[in-house]
């Protein structure tokens, strides 16, 4: 114990810590701090306790039409879309955006059918979106307006393809191609080739729903070609594109208008569905959680308000499943005076407050606001007790943490190098979470009997570099990994604690 009451001294960091175990401690525990992405796990186990079917809750696509009994025309093609956030994503649909079609096509040659007429139609299955998708939405302190004209962090649409994002590629002064089918968005190139590089960037224009509807791109570089990412929404053009390739690919004809109006459509009967949907819930939080999927976070936070009809106050949902969770009934009463929005004065710096403050699913909002112990009570009763599940959902909940030099953020070699520490590697599961300032690790250690034990390291801190800090907070894993495995002996922080050794500019950039 005589290393982490050493913490409490730190110039450099302000360490809030929850644990228990062997010997528990706290420092800071009932300060409000930034969770940054361990928010994630807030949002995981809500959605897990709170979406219909839990863990085999999926976002739900189809697409569907008419034909006669005999007939091998498909006609009225319709696609009931629900913003499903995975579909297209590189961690869900192995990067490949025609996945889905593809299979609709091949399907669709399945039963005989060569040739879909009509335009397609959309069904929108979450009519909050409507809501949430225009620029007056009523949650503007949710999402920052610029956000809109960014990849991964956009507002959610019906259709979300690829994270509403599309990678465009520069080729010249004055020409560029998408790389991504079936995007035709409009493009205008001008770009500067200089000595020294800038990278390139990009406007979209929009029209009245926050959509973009032309891209213009400018900047300097010192070479062609050059990648730009590109936030792309309102995607039903997209969508309709992405499946005429796959008919194509597959040899079967579309037109949008049918050349044979002599043909008799009026005995007719509907065609079975064709399921697109998302995977299964506990398969989306896996990525979601070890990957630190912001976007994925922020659609699942407003798909938990959208079904309990509360996106007057999104974070509502969260804050009862912790107050059912962890037994604090005094979350909900202390946010009671009015939504969380950015333009709330008395919100806008929650240290003048006692709230629990929660923006989003993801933990980017700098809002964002968590006590270290409420995190760890969370944490703690969400896991086994002697031998038997809490609740019904753990073991997908603990599937989708980050596992110390083995998965995940845990496991990059370059700011979690100490986590191969034989105490460590292997044992630690968790999740990270990095904004300005602020570095957390939170999660489980595994002890040599197999049970868990929770822990909860926050930290603030100025002059000090984030690979700095995440040494700091492994050096700390170690050390309580080493005070619940029944083993005797200190670190001294003086030495644990110091800076770590330069490496190799071959190394991988370090991911937050």
């Amino acid at each position: 114990m005589q290393f982490f009451s050493l913490l409490k001294d730190s110039k450099q960091v302000l360490w809030g810590i929850s644990f228990g175990g062997h010997i528990p401690f706290a420092n800071h525990a009932e300060d409000l701090m930034a969770p940054a992405s361990t928010q994630k796990l807030i949002t995981a186990i809500t959605a897990l306790a709170r979406l219909p079917g839990g863990g085999d809750f999926r976002f739900q696509n189809s697409f569907k039409g008419v034909t006669a009994s005999s007939d091998t025309i498909l006609t009225g093609p319709e696609f009931e879309v629900s913003g499903d956030p995975t579909w297209g994503h590189k961690y869900y649909d192995n990067d490949n955006l025609l996945l889905r079609t593809d299979k609709i096509a091949a399907e669709l040659k399945a039963r005989g059918i060569t040739k879909v007429v009509g335009e397609v139609k959309f069904t929108h299955l979450n009519s909050y979106l409507d809501k949430v998708s225009r620029v007056e939405l009523e949650l503007d302190g949710t999402w920052k307006k610029e956000w809109r004209t960014e990849c991964y962090a956009s507002l959610p649409t019906h259709i979300t393809l690829a994270g509403n994002c599309a990678t465009y590629v520069v080729t010249g002064k004055n020409s560029g191609r998408w790389i991504d089918p079936g995007v035709n968005l409009p493009v205008s190139v001008s770009v500067a080739r200089v000595r020294k590089g800038i990278a390139v960037g990009g406007v979209p224009t929009l029209d009245d729903r926050g959509f973009a509807t032309a891209y213009r791109v400018s900047g300097k570089t010192t070479r062609y070609p050059v990648s730009i990412e590109v936030p792309v929404q309102g995607n039903e053009t997209w969508l309709k594109n992405l499946l005429a390739l796959s008919l194509k690919k597959a040899g079967i004809e579309y037109k949008e208008k049918d050349a044979d109006p002599t043909r008799d459509v009026s005995a007719v009967t509907p065609f079975a569905p064709i399921d697109v949907s998302s995977p299964p819930l506990r398969e989306i939080l896996i990525p979601f959680v070890q990957r630190s999927l912001n976007g994925i976070g922020d659609r699942l936070f407003l798909e938990i308000a959208g079904q309990a009809n509360s996106l007057d106050r999104p974070s509502l949902p969260e804050l009862q499943t912790m107050e059912e969770l962890t037994g604090d009934h005094t979350l909900i009463a202390s946010q009671s005076a009015s939504p969380l929005t950015y333009s709330n004065p008395s919100l806008s710096d929650p240290t003048q407050s006692n709230a629990v403050v929660i923006v989003d699913g993801s933990g980017l909002s700098t809002p964002n606001r968590m006590k270290p112990g409420l995190m760890w009570k969370l944490l703690e009763s969400v896991k086994p007790q002697n031998g038997a599940d809490r609740v019904p959902y753990f073991k997908d909940f603990f599937a989708s943490l980050s596992i110390a030099a083995k998965e995940g953020t845990l496991a990059n070699a370059t700011l979690h190098n100490l986590l191969r520490h034989p105490l460590t590697s292997g044992k630690i599961f968790g999740k990270t979470g990095t904004v300005n300032g602020v570095k957390n690790v939170v999660g489980y250690f595994q002890k040599p009997d197999q049970t868990l034990e929770a822990f909860v390291f926050y930290t603030k801190f100025r002059a000090l570099s984030n690979s700095r800090v995440a040494h700091m907070t492994d050096s700390v894993l170690i050390e309580f990994a080493r005070q619940n495995s029944g083993l005797e002996g200190f670190q001294n922080p003086v030495t644990t604690l110091k800076k770590p050794a330069r490496k190799s500019a071959a190394l991988s950039k370090p991911r937050h």
